[in-house]
């Protein structure tokens, strides 16, 4: 418990530390909101649900590539 009181003096000192840890949760707060939106959509709406996991797989299928991609920019790097 000591060491989050110490925390707390640290944010106290230093207000642009406090505007970040502010901002940080005004986003964590926006995204749990869109993703309780999108849960709320896929229940009411199986097509949705079909969709969501459609869309999840794209973007799963796009990161593999991405990373692919990355590793042979890499390599050329290497050979230059």
């Amino acid at each position: 418990m000591g060491s989050s009181a110490y925390l707390v003096e640290d944010l106290h000192d230093d207000p642009n530390e406090i505007k970040g840890v502010i901002n940080i949760l005004e986003l964590a707060s926006q995204e749990l909101m869109k993703i309780i939106a999108c849960d709320e959509a896929a229940r009411k709406n199986p097509l949705r649900q079909l969709q969501l996991s459609s869309i999840a797989e794209q973007l799963a299928t796009a990161r593999v590539r991405q990373s692919s991609v990355a590793r042979m920019i890499e390599q050329l790097e290497v050979r230059s």
